[in-house]
């Protein structure tokens, strides 16, 4: 297995996000209230480091028929709070 690391703006992230599989079966619901969402947009607008997000490369020729090409490992609370963000900062 190859891992790579990427370093994606923000903007990109949210920007895929149609390619992303956020619900895998493995994910849990929304889980964070809104003072944590406000602490999170708070920490990124601060440009604070904040946790990583993993995603992994589905092939393209594999057996997952589906339209996204990444599948969410850890971290999809964050990608939804950042979508649902106004756009207008990223």
């Amino acid at each position: 297995m190859k891992i790579k690391q990427h370093n994606w703006a923000i903007s990109k992230l949210v920007a895929d996000r149609p390619s992303i599989n956020l619900n895998p079966t493995w994910q849990r619901g929304a889980a964070w209230k809104d003072p944590r969402k406000i602490l999170l947009i708070d920490s990124i607008l601060r440009g604070m480091d904040i946790p990583k997000v993993y995603l992994r490369k589905l092939p393209a020729n594999g057996a997952h028929k589906q339209r996204v090409s990444r599948i969410l490992c850890k971290r999809g609370v964050m990608i939804k709070v950042l979508a649902s963000f106004p756009r207008t900062g990223w």
